[in-house]
């Protein structure tokens, strides 16, 4: 069957540890494998309305406190690349990552500190083993786009 033992890239998309956000996250090295599929990263403030009674008596929205909702990253499964994961999802620990999304020889790379709040294997009968990680970012988002 044709497929079998393949790995996919999904969207030409990768998923990197990096030392920290200080360092240019355009020169990652450590990978940790090809994404197959991630969900929406939304990076959202929440609205404030105010009451203006002085003007043309419309209230102004204003954005509020910003937050970045968890998302769910689907990963090609390497056992060795991932144990450091499954590690830091048991202690609770940090973890600062960079996702590289690729199209042709344009790269946007989006860096975060984050927690990894959940993690499954999954084996189908018919396809590529995966790991998903739920990942809690803490803070923002750091976008940087490269020619």
């Amino acid at each position: 069957m044709a497929g079998i033992n393949q790995l996919t890239t999904g969207y030409n998309s990768k998923v990197f540890y990096v030392e920290g956000l200080d360092k240019s996250v355009t020169q990652c090295t450590k990978e940790i494998t090809n994404i197959q599929n991630i969900a929406d990263i939304a990076d959202t403030a929440a609205t404030v309305t105010v009451n203006q009674y002085a003007g043309d008596g419309h209230t102004v929205t204003l954005a509020g406190i910003k937050s970045v909702a968890p998302f769910d990253l689907v990963m090609n499964y390497k056992a060795i690349e991932h144990e450091p994961l499954k590690a830091l999802f048991d202690n609770g620990e940090q973890i600062s990552l960079v996702v590289k999304l690729i199209a042709g020889s344009a790269e946007t790379y989006v860096a975060m500190n984050a927690n990894i709040l959940s993690w499954s294997l999954s084996t189908p009968a018919d396809g590529v083993r995966t790991l998903t990680c739920s990942v809690g970012v803490l803070g923002g988002l750091k976008v940087t786009h490269k020619a």
